[in-house]
């Protein structure tokens, strides 16, 4: 590939970087719905990566916008926000501090991952044919709310013609896709 090199060398650079925020989403969760804090704390990251970002289109819902040098198609990454309403027992040193509420079922690596792209891509955006939009959907694990529903409700994500997700799966050996 004609940037693998490159890429891998800014992934392993950033990896730290994703660890810290992963541990931060993980000692401060946040229902659906009330996804405040998380929304602040991914802003003020964009703000720090120079990542230009709308929010107000529903709920805590944020969206940056990784304008490429070179024409193109508008593709989108996207990670949920919000936790469940679980109580943590693992003991670890970065645990929920909010009682009764866990990331249990890895959002808060999905959003590290999305923001680790987010920064790989955004130093990388000369290089980039279109936009890629880095959405953040709060209200995931309560159907009644429908976050993804409401996004997609918003017009924001008119323009785009792909839009990509992941799950975490831990029983997947790293690098291995399911």
């Amino acid at each position: 590939m004609m940037y693998e090199k490159e890429v891998k060398e800014k992934v392993t650079a950033i990896l730290p970087q994703v660890v810290t925020w992963r541990r931060h989403f993980h000692e401060y969760p946040e229902l659906s719905g009330k996804e405040v804090k998380t929304s602040a704390y991914i802003q003020d990251v964009f703000k720090n990566l120079g990542i230009p970002y709308e929010t107000g289109f529903f709920q805590n819902a944020v969206l940056g916008i990784i304008k490429g040098s070179h024409p193109g198609k508008t593709v989108a990454l996207r990670a949920d926000m919000d936790a469940l309403p679980v109580t943590e027992l693992t003991g670890l040193p970065f645990a929920s501090k909010n009682e009764g509420v866990m990331h249990a079922c890895g959002h808060d690596g999905h959003m590290s991952i999305l923001l680790g792209a987010a920064a790989v891509l955004n130093e990388m955006k000369e290089q980039i044919h279109g936009t890629v939009k880095i959405v953040f959907q709060p209200a995931e694990e309560e159907a009644a709310i429908g976050g993804g529903r409401h996004i997609a409700a918003s017009g924001k994500l008119d323009d785009v013609s792909e839009i990509y997700g992941l799950h975490v799966w831990p029983e997947l050996p790293t690098g291995q896709v399911g």
